[in-house]
């Protein structure tokens, strides 16, 4: 089983206008391209809303759906975050802090939200791939550092695994055990560098029990991020079962399904 716990949709498959039908052509095209079972859909509020990630996953069983909440909007995320969980069948909340435009003073509202996710029995999923100058608005890893001390029934995952900061993510991870990384994106995106050592000493590491295969389609290629994984995993010496678990047991655990 192949469960890809980091996609969203492309842009020319979100709706144009409030009453415009959603019509999936890509993404699971992809995944049967690539022969991946399911597929975890992330919004970013308000770029993408709840609802259209509700409505995908219905006409899409294969999908699996995550909500996001307008962190500036204190007073109505958290009763939104339920509502999408409960009402609408979401999975999990995604969170991130550069697109979303966070910044230390939204620390405590992060915690609210998190807290909510456990009480709900859902994974929250933060971007932590550091990118230029809004980088330095939020020390996300730091703020993942206090979620695990603060709602260690959370389960929380450590997206594109930190970036360049992987070490840094890795060893808080080792101290955690209610921290998971996904391996989306930045395998691909540091190929051939220096980092790219980096997260395969990070994945040995770590181990394959808290490792989740992405890719973070459609930004980057499906096919190539299943390769570059699977590269990666014989690199370090991880065996078949091993490789199972991170290419889509452990997301499967994770996410109930």
């Amino acid at each position: 089983m192949i469960i890809d716990i980091h996609t969203h949709l492309p842009v020319s498959e979100k709706r144009q206008a409030p009453n415009d039908s959603l019509v999936l052509t890509s993404l699971p095209e992809d995944m049967q391209r690539c022969r991946v079972d399911r597929a975890v859909l992330l919004p970013i509020a308000p770029l993408t809303p709840n609802e259209d990630i509700r409505d995908a996953c219905r006409a899409h069983p294969e999908l699996v759906g995550f909500a996001s909440v307008d962190i500036h909007r204190p007073d109505a995320c958290l009763a939104e975050l339920a509502q999408a969980v409960r009402e609408g069948g979401l999975k999990g909340l995604k969170l991130h802090p550069r697109l979303q435009k966070m910044n230390d003073s939204h620390a405590d509202l992060v915690v609210e939200l998190t807290r909510l996710a456990a009480d709900l029995n859902i994974p929250v999923l933060m971007d932590a791939f550091f990118y230029g100058a809004a980088g330095y608005g939020l020390d996300v890893l730091r703020l993942i550092a206090r979620l695990s001390q603060d709602v260690p029934q959370a389960r929380i995952i450590i997206a594109h695994l930190g970036g360049f900061k992987v070490l840094e993510a890795t060893l808080m991870a080792k101290e955690n055990p209610n921290l998971y990384m996904d391996l989306s994106f930045s395998p691909l995106y540091f190929e051939g560098s220096s980092v790219e050592q980096d997260i395969a000493f990070a994945m040995k590491k770590l181990g394959p029990d808290r490792l989740l295969f992405g890719s973070d389609f459609p930004h980057m290629d499906m096919a190539k991020s299943i390769a570059k994984v699977r590269e990666l995993m014989e690199r370090v010496g991880f065996n078949d079962a091993e490789q199972a678990r991170v290419m889509g047991e452990n997301a499967r655990e994770l996410l109930g399904i």
